[in-house]
Parts: structure tokens; C-alpha cells; sequence
């Protein structure tokens, strides 16, 4: 599966009832595309650097989310409305590897997300000094290889 996630950096001017039917349509993506999921929601006034509006997706493998990039309902609806408010927009795709889900009846939950930008030539074992056969080394070097699949539009 893969996830994606969004924050939109909204224009200062941008007209409150346009920004409420980007929220409407990112969370009809689901329905009007191959995407498994689709969610988008006004991001809390204590989010630290995360935008005004955060969009979710999740899809089934990566042509599914090709196919919805491409798609009428993200061509014809969402990136004119992202044109017309978003100032910019951080994005990244990630696979999510397994999850256990404790309480799946749960509504009205939180979303957090943690987006970190490390630089393509970073070496992932340099900033505490072990070795590349370490195993503290081989989980950073993880975890930052899906942190370089971060990007901005």
C-alpha cells in the first residue's frame, strides 16, 4: 500500500468557502478514482510549520496512484482549486508496511504526521559516528531511505 500525504500552505488571501470545497473534494477522491482512501481536513491552530490543510490518501500499489494522479477528478477539480489557493504544497509518498489497528471502532481520532526533509547526500550514520554495520546504523539508513521519497510541488 501506498500512503500519501499533503499539507496545503494556503494563500493569505484565499476565500474560506473555495478552501472548504477543496476539503469536500479531496475527500470525494476516493470515490471518483482508484484511490482506497481519501481524506482532507483543516490542520489544528498548534500544528508546528504543517500548513492549512492536510490531504490523506492510500492506494493499492503505485500505478493505482498514477492512475489517480492523471486522473479527471485530480486534473479537472482538485489541481485548479490547489492552484487557486495553495501558496505551496508539501507532499510525500511513503509504503506503510504493516499496522495494528487498537481500536478500530474509534471516530474522531488524530492524525498526526511527522515530515522530516534530509538531504539526498546525507549519510545516515554521520551524525552519531557508527559504523555502517551497526545495527543503530541500518535502522537510521531505513528509515531515512523512505524519508528521501519526501518532495514538494
Amino acid at each position: 500500500m501506498i500512503r500519501a500525504t499533503a499539507f496545503v500552505h494556503l494563500i493569505p488571501d484565499a476565500v474560506p468557502a473555495r478552501v472548504d470545497e477543496l476539503i469536500d473534494a479531496a475527500s470525494r477522491t476516493a470515490e471518483a478514482t482508484d484511490a482506497i482512501a481519501a481524506d482532507a481536513s483543516r490542520v489544528t491552530t498548534n500544528a508546528f510549520r504543517a500548513g492549512d490543510v492536510m490531504l490523506l490518501g492510500a492506494f493499492s500499489d503505485q500505478p493505482a496512484l498514477e492512475h489517480t494522479l492523471g486522473s479527471a477528478h485530480v486534473t479537472g477539480v482538485l489541481r485548479p482549486l490547489l492552484a487557486e489557493l495553495a501558496a505551496h504544497v508539501e507532499v510525500v509518498h511513503y509504503g506503510q508496511g504493516a499496522t495494528t489497528i487498537r481500536q478500530p471502532g474509534l471516530t474522531d481520532g488524530i492524525h498526526r504526521s511527522l515530515l522530516i526533509h534530509v538531504h539526498p547526500d546525507t549519510d545516515p550514520c554521520s551524525s552519531d559516528g557508527s559504523s555502517a554495520s551497526s545495527p543503530r546504523c541500518r535502522t537510521t539508513s531505513t528509515r531515512s531511505a523512505i524519508l528521501h521519497s519526501a518532495g514538494s510541488t
